[in-house]
């Protein structure tokens, strides 16, 4: 499943605190002993309004133990009224509101299969988060989705059928739904019969083929029309089911229009779509999606006549391979379901949109994991052991989905995808681990990646790798021996991996271009490398192929103007280039390899982030740089509240340089523009090299030298491409530009706080001209120059 922005905001930082109530230890749980084999669900709601239910579920299960004397089943908050052992009433049960014990007249052993009817009714729950469980939406729709974001375990099948309620226990499915004429009840697999009960209710078949986890099994009853189409697959011709609301209708194929082509980028990927149809079901339910088997529940909002929620749905039909076809043993593994599904919705971007849109998709998941994830769920952790308070948070999703891709680079697409393929097939419709899946992609690949996974899966935290430095030397003519030394560092982590394969990137002023990898284990390596030219630089990963500790982009400058570096906090404005240059910026969110600080009025260097900036730059190329800063812990926060931990020690923040790991730190020129808690720091006429927070002496940013007001400054002044203004307006003002004719090319409101705002100028004549803040009673200005 996804959830959306809004959802996030309400579980995130600090979380859902757990709700043990029908967390149950080993042992204890029905799928310990039981293997259900069929249901067979009754379910009447013929008055939605009421928020009441009556049902029969039928469940036909085996036993994994010999002389078992008792049955348990999870059902949660409903009233039981009878349970029927084949076909003969107990009445020695028990139920204490999660669970079921029926005690046995005679024991089971290995192989005996049994049939267990229970009559149950009552209003079906909502898990405590608001997301999850069974819901009723005024007259005309009730839906339930299959799992719980607070409740432990989180499987909820239980809220609306008895079961053995865990993500290992798969059965085939019969639901037999009961709601008035007027509605359709929507489930899992096939229609198979709609029969009309004589009165104002009609009782709807549906068949599910294939066997499925209780979590994925689904019914929605509401007001639906069906939108219906084909499309020929692997295994045939496959129908595709969306049903709506009638108001929706219209909107289906414009909100889904590359569906087609994704089930196709998807076999093409990970091989067959194994399912008797797709299939998606509208709900009133605006926090995300649910990927309930060949019967997504989908968010009314979503089908919206655009393609703005294609990563939505894509993602959804995704897990029909990952979560839904093979799925996750625990929910400490959960980034096997969630982690692969977020994965693929880079897939279809680099497949509809080309390898730039899929790095930009990656980029962003991985900066959003490295910052926040161990904030929003409240530590470093292990992909394959997140807590269970978290089982659904940033680590599983937008961390889980980095390490995919890490893989898929760390093996080769040559052997990773036909061993996606073997594993998918091998453990279809059944459950697997993260051990599990590491065994069978060494085994199929010819890999062993027992490192990879050491490093990259099983340890919190994220490595992070860097060129130390490098040395050329001249051999036999044309050929050059370059040495490269690598560091290996880590975030959230102390220890090292092995046998780390990292790509290096060799280039001259030319742009003669060669690339190789080297392969080292533990802290320090180094490789000779042979190229065919005097490389004046060497990148460390400059395809972004790894997500380590580390965001980074290069930038093919051809012009001037403001060229924003993604996910880097860093931003370059061009002043002048000739020809073509390569410019890339890296943050890294690790401390900086230490040097001396010659300047006894520099204190510390932030120890948690810096950047690297490298590239192949013109004789004339002229470019000011601005790096942000942030100490707040908001949700756009968490980048410098432990090095900034005052709200003056922003006065005394500096930015620093070095040309590289053997320099040492100086301060560099700068303007600090912004806040106590949150700006930018600008340099111009910047240098290649390493840049870095630091904290010296109070008040060393140039602006301080600046006799203007602190009520309207500008930056830089003057400027080429774009300019700076700052403004902290002491009630509601105007700010406007005016040219030398009098002519006002610019004008904004502005609210009586501070504020920052970055006027692109570079379609203005150059001249002077003049910025005016315009309050009630005062006028302030200050002459630009634009060249």
């Amino acid at each position: 499943m996804k959830q959306f922005a809004l959802l996030f905001l309400f579980f995130s930082f600090g979380s859902f605190s757990v709700n043990a109530q029908n967390y149950r230890t080993l042992g204890s749980t029905p799928a310990d002993t039981l293997d259900v084999l069929h249901y067979q669900i009754e379910f009447s709601i013929p008055d939605i309004a009421s928020q009441d239910i009556t049902a029969k579920t039928t469940i036909e299960l085996t036993t994994k133990v010999n002389n078992l004397l008792q049955i348990r089943l999870d059902l949660l908050a409903l009233q039981v009224d009878s349970i029927y052992v084949e076909s003969v009433k107990n009445t020695a049960f028990s139920y204490d509101d999660s669970t079921i014990v029926v005690p046995l007249s005679s024991s089971l052993n290995i192989g005996d299969t049994i049939n267990i009817a229970v009559y149950y009714q009552g209003s079906p729950v909502i898990d405590p988060s608001g997301w999850g469980g069974f819901y009723f939406s005024g007259v005309n729709y009730a839906f339930n989705l299959g799992v719980g974001f607070q409740d432990i375990p989180h499987n909820y099948g239980r809220v609306w059928f008895p079961c053995a309620d865990n993500f290992t226990d798969r059965a085939f499915y019969d639901y037999y739904i009961n709601c008035d004429t007027s509605k359709m009840a929507v489930c899992g697999g096939l229609l198979q019969s709609i029969t009309p009960n004589g009165d104002s209710t009609h009782t709807v078949h549906w068949k599910m083929h294939q066997d499925i986890p209780t979590y994925l099994a689904s019914m929605a009853v509401g007001d639906y029309v069906l939108y219906t189409d084909s499309i020929q697959l692997m295994q045939g011709k496959t129908p595709i089911d969306i049903w709506v609301a009638p108001n929706l209708l219209a909107n289906v194929p414009s909100s889904f229009p590359n569906l087609d082509t994704v089930l196709h980028i998807f076999e093409d990927r990970f091989g067959p779509y194994r399912w008797d149809k797709v299939g998606y079901v509208g709900v009133p339910f605006n926090s995300g999606a649910m990927e309930h088997a060949t019967n997504i529940a989908y968010p009314n909002v979503c089908v919206n006549g655009t393609n703005a929620y294609e990563a939505l749905y894509a993602h959804e039909l995704s897990h029909h391979w990952f979560g839904d076809l093979v799925t996750c043993s625990t929910a400490e593994d959960m980034w096997i379901n969630e982690g692969w599904a977020s994965y693929t919705e880079a897939i279809v971007s680099e497949d509809l949109y080309g390898l730039n849109v899929y790095k930009k998709d990656i980029r962003a998941m991985h900066a959003k994991a490295v910052r926040y994830a161990h904030i929003e769920d409240a530590g470093f952790f292990a992909l394959n052991n997140v807590p269970l308070f978290n089982t659904y948070g940033t680590t599983a999703y937008d961390k889980g989905a980095s390490m995919v891709h890490t893989m898929r680079h760390y093996m080769g697409d040559s052997l990773f995808f036909p061993a996606v393929k073997d594993f998918l097939n091998h453990f279809a419709y059944s459950d697997i681990s993260s051990a599990m899946l590491r065994d069978r992609m060494s085994l199929h690949s010819g890999i062993n990646m027992s490192d990879f996974f050491d490093n990259w899966i099983f340890t919190p935290g994220y490595p992070h790798f860097d060129i130390d430095s490098i040395s050329v030397t001249a051999s036999a003519l044309p050929e050059y021996n370059v040495r490269v030394y690598m560091q290996q560092k880590g975030r959230g982590r102390s220890t090292y991996g092995n046998n780390n394969i990292v790509e290096i990137h060799f280039m001259d002023e030319h742009w003669n271009y060669y690339s190789d990898t080297m392969q080292f284990s533990g802290q320090f390596g180094y490789k000779d490398f042979t190229v065919a030219f005097a490389p004046t630089t060497a990148f460390c990963d400059l395809e972004e192929k790894m997500a380590d500790a580390r965001v980074s982009e290069y930038k093919i400058i051809k012009s001037t103007g403001t060229k924003v570096f993604d996910q880097t906090y860093c931003t370059a404005s061009i002043n002048s280039v000739s020809d073509s240059a390569l410019l890339r910026i890296t943050h890294h969110w690790v401390a900086p390899e230490k040097a001396n600080i010659p300047s006894s009025s520099i204190y510390r260097i932030h120890n948690g982030r810096y950047w690297t900036v490298e590239g192949i730059q013109t004789d004339n190329m002229d470019y000011n740089l601005r790096f942000s800063y942030n100490r707040t812990t908001s949700s756009n926060g968490y980048l410098d509240d432990e090095f900034l931990t005052t709200t003056s020690s922003a006065d005394s923040l500096v930015l620093l340089w070095r040309k590289d790991n053997a320099s040492d730190w100086e301060i560099v020129n700068f303007v600090a523009l912004g806040s106590s808690s949150a700006g930018n720091l600008h340099t111009y006429h910047a240098q290649l090299g390493q840049y870095a927070l630091g904290i010296a002496e109070p008040n060393q940013s140039g602006e301080n030298e600046r006799n203007e007001s602190d009520k309207l400054k500008l930056f830089p002044n003057p400027a080429k491409n774009e300019i700076c203004i700052q403004v902290n307006p002491s009630e509601t003002a105007n700010l406007k530009i005016i040219d030398i004719n009098g002519k006002e090319v610019f004008s904004k409101k502005m609210e009586a706080a501070p504020s920052t705002i970055y006027w692109q100028t570079s379609s203005f004549a150059a001249g002077i001209y003049e910025v005016l803040l315009l309050e009630k009673s005062t006028k302030t200005n200050q002459k630009l120059i634009l060249y």
